[in-house]
């Protein structure tokens, strides 16, 4: 049997482009949005492990290298953490 209380939830981030641009030759369209599973509550965009995480989820669903375009910033992605 499960015990319920020693069930830990990690929590899911959300990642959602803010504005249409090309950079680097990179194109990026306003609305692409991912979602990225964390081991911890804090922002995966204020560290290097989660930014991989984050670009890893873009290229492997839009094929859009965000690292490239330098696009890993709060100023280009709109992030929101649900549990």
């Amino acid at each position: 049997m499960i015990n319920k209380k020693n069930i830990y939830k990690m929590p899911i981030w959300k990642f959602t482009t803010k504005t249409k641009r090309t950079c680097n030759g990179v194109v990026i369209e306003k609305g692409m949005t991912v979602e990225v599973v964390t081991p911890t509550s804090s922002n995966p965009l204020n560290n290097p492990q989660g930014r991989e995480q984050i670009a890893a989820a873009f290229m492997t669903k839009y094929g859009v290298d965000m690292k490239k375009a330098g696009n890993l910033t709060s100023g280009y992605l709109d992030s929101s953490m649900s549990k």
